[in-house]
């Protein structure tokens, strides 16, 4: 018998959550298409979308499947502000504008000046949250 009889394994994926920045791997799915998976460190719905091209990548980095908060708007350079509300403990994202990154963005404080920074070019993201949704301001109002 043959001792390299592990030597044909699957390949593997080296992914990187977008919300904790934890690393894992997978195995690598044999067919193309969406795969809906979770960060094995903090829990987060991650959606994988496997084409030819990323099929061979070796890092994938999922997109984020929460809400898009709002449109960033340019403040400064590398500054940019969300005008819409978020709601505390919920989770939404932003797009990067300056690389086109998802930005985890999960409200912990209602009322303040809350801030994101992309994890690749270090742009910086300013929103507010409200604490209820049932009070006056409705979710996704503008400041």
């Amino acid at each position: 018998m043959d001792n390299n009889t592990n030597r044909n394994t699957p390949a593997q994926l080296r992914l990187t959550c977008a919300t904790c920045g934890g690393h894992f791997r997978i195995i690598t799915p044999t067919k193309l298409g969406n795969y809906a998976l979770f960060c094995p460190h903090c829990k987060a719905r991650i959606k994988l979308r496997m084409t030819p091209k990323t099929k061979n990548d070796v890092l994938v980095k999922p997109r984020l499947v929460e809400p898009v908060l709002g449109e960033p708007l340019k403040v400064k350079d590398k500054v940019y502000v969300i005008r819409r509300r978020a709601i505390v403990f919920r989770p939404y994202k932003a797009i990067c504008p300056d690389c086109g990154s998802d930005i985890a963005l999960l409200p912990k404080q209602a009322g303040k000046l809350l801030t994101a920074k992309c994890k690749n070019c270090q742009s910086m993201i300013l929103y507010k949250a409200v604490e209820n949704p049932d009070n006056n301001i409705p979710p996704g109002s503008v400041i």
